[in-house]
């Protein structure tokens, strides 16, 4: 896709980096980091700005003076910048982190994005009536239904799809989409950008898919290896008429003593 589209890259790595800098650093530090003073006036400017307005993450849009639809500038110091403060600050990184992690588990949000955002592209919405008619429904079951958008259920869901998978013939693959979702979600808390619902799409569907194959493989059982019950039979030797062992058994009786 990248080679026919092209888009541009836009530093998301950069943009979680500038979270941590910008949360975890205090001020006084940031004025005094080493990098150009362009950078170091942003980083101090986002910081207080964000602290004002009590922007916890996605720092980049909601406090970093960028330009619009451009890769992050100086990306390069602030990836080094990171590296060599992160070391020296491993319980304030540890500290938001984990701030963040509960967010998305118990708090998240922005479960529908109205429309198309504004681009350069001038892009809109071919139907109109059908994104309302969708957001009338995600909005009401959002409403109606908050436990569905709660990151901490499918986390739940997940756990236990992973670690009681249940007997039945689609076992296998129960377990496997709770182990996915549980590390998909878990894999966040290093390096989430904000709290949004989007980042529980696939635990979402993996744990519905997951129940569902559980459900339907309920009764049933897994099938059984190469070494099922066929290798647990034991043959038993046939008797004659007069009830003495027959000429067979005793032949092969005979060579197993042998």
């Amino acid at each position: 896709i990248s080679s026919f589209a092209r888009p541009v890259r836009m530093s998301q790595g950069s943009q979680i980096m500038l979270d941590d800098l910008i949360h975890v650093l205090s001020v006084s530090e940031l004025r005094s980091a080493a990098v150009s003073p362009d950078l170091r006036d942003r980083l101090v400017t986002a910081a207080e700005k964000c602290d004002r307005i009590k922007s916890l993450s996605n720092s980049y849009f909601t406090c970093y003076a960028h330009e619009t639809n451009q890769p992050v500038a100086r990306s390069g110091q602030i990836r080094s910048l990171w590296i060599s403060e992160m070391a020296g600050h491993v319980p304030g990184y540890a500290q938001y982190r984990l701030q963040l992690f509960s967010g998305l588990l118990f708090d998240n949000h922005y479960e529908y994005q109205r429309g198309i955002a504004a681009d350069r592209l001038g892009l809109e919405v071919a139907h109109p009536r059908l994104e309302a008619t969708l957001r009338t429904y995600v909005t009401g079951a959002v409403r109606d239904l908050p436990l569905l958008f709660a990151g901490w259920f499918w986390l739940a869901v997940a756990l236990v799809l992973a670690l009681r998978p249940g007997r039945g013939i689609f076992s296998m693959p129960v377990r496997a989409l709770g182990v996915s979702s549980a590390a998909y979600v878990l894999g966040y808390l290093p390096l989430m950008p904000t709290t949004d619902y989007r980042y529980v799409y696939w635990p979402a569907i993996a744990g519905t898919l997951g129940l569902l194959l559980a459900w339907v493989g309920r009764g049933t059982s897994a099938p059984e290896g190469d070494n099922g019950a066929k290798d647990m039979t034991v043959d038993q030797p046939t008797r004659s008429k007069d009830g003495s062992p027959s000429a067979s058994a005793g032949a092969e009786g005979a060579s197993s003593t042998a």
